[in-house]
């Protein structure tokens, strides 16, 4: 039986998460596919989620030029999973395809599947912590691989490391800016109030 026909999800972030994490366990990446929504609306009526090589990609056109070839990958693997989803938001396994018509990652390299990537809050933490501290990303990254035992078992890469740093620092520039431009107008709204009352006096 498939481990998902008698699945009950609350929302899309759970059932893809909950598929991405079979992918894994399995040996292959998901891709989020097709959906429809409910008529007059913009909520999800069914979704889809595909093994990375579903479908085959489109080739190029004769006298189209590219700056490079990358290496064709998908095999047209029907492997998916089609949810149905209710008006209160409920996710149901509405269609499942297990088989696949490649090889799968084996599991010492599983851990390079990029769907199930994702770093948890506490290593968020743990990284935003450090990077404000002066410690640098890479430094921070190898730190909390050395405490799981190997990069295979911290569930992202370095990348997402140096992305997560990234944009927190963005944040942070952004809404300094925020507040720096909030001041300012203050400031400016209490200097104009400040100039009628002289010039009404």
């Amino acid at each position: 039986m498939n481990i998902f026909s008698q699945g009950i999800y609350n929302s899309e972030k759970e059932a893809y998460e909950k598929y991405c994490h079979y992918a894994h366990s399995t040996g292959f990446n998901v891709r989020k596919d097709h959906h429809h929504f409910w008529p007059n609306t913009r909520k999800i009526k069914s979704k889809d989620f595909m093994c990375f090589k579903a479908v085959f990609k489109k080739e190029t056109e004769i006298g189209t030029k590219v700056k490079y070839q990358k290496s064709c990958t998908r095999t047209g693997c029907p492997a998916m999973i089609k949810f149905l989803v209710s008006q209160d938001g409920i996710w149901g396994v509405n269609k499942s395809i297990e088989s696949h018509n490649h090889k799968l990652a084996r599991p010492d390299d599983q851990y390079l599947l990029r769907s199930s990537w994702s770093i948890s809050d506490e290593n968020a933490s743990i990284l935003k912590s450090m990077s404000q501290a002066g410690i640098r990303t890479v430094d921070a990254f190898r730190y909390l691989s050395d405490e799981v035992g190997g990069v295979g078992n911290l569930g992202f890469t370095k990348w997402d490391a140096y992305n997560y740093i990234k944009k927190k620092k963005e944040e942070t520039r952004l809404r300094l800016e925020t507040q720096i431009h909030s001041s300012s107008c203050l400031k400016n709204g209490q200097l104009m109030i400040t100039c009628c009352l002289g010039c009404a006096n």
